[in-house]
């Protein structure tokens, strides 16, 4: 069973064994600036939603992101602090330039995209 849930400027899909955050196209489109309070918003969607994300893998897909900005970097570390602060995220359909920012910023210990 697949919940979909929403946190601006993420599209969130929960399914039974992992949660998908996406970065939603039309925010993007919007020049939506990030809250500086994004981590503590996914915490408290996290902690209000438990059955959505316990015992789940957690994954970014980047798929809808030609490059990534360091609002977009941060956003996904806020995700990884929020939803497993002792694990890695799992990060899907890497453009080559993104996967060369991520090494070069040496994010192997946050994110995993092998």
């Amino acid at each position: 069973m697949s919940a979909t849930l929403e946190l601006t400027p993420f599209l969130i899909e929960s399914e039974e064994t992992k949660v998908t955050f996406r970065f939603d196209p039309a925010s993007l489109e919007q020049g939506y600036e990030y809250p500086a309070n994004l981590e503590t918003r996914l915490e408290e969607l996290v902690e209000q939603n438990p059955n959505h994300f316990g015992n789940r893998e957690v994954q970014v897909d980047l798929e809808s992101l030609p490059a990534i900005s360091s609002k977009q970097l941060g956003a996904m570390l806020a995700i990884r602090k929020a939803c497993v602060p002792n694990s890695s995220v799992r990060v899907l359909n890497l453009r080559p330039n993104v996967l060369q920012l991520l090494q070069v910023t040496k994010l192997g210990d946050f994110f995993d995209w092998t």
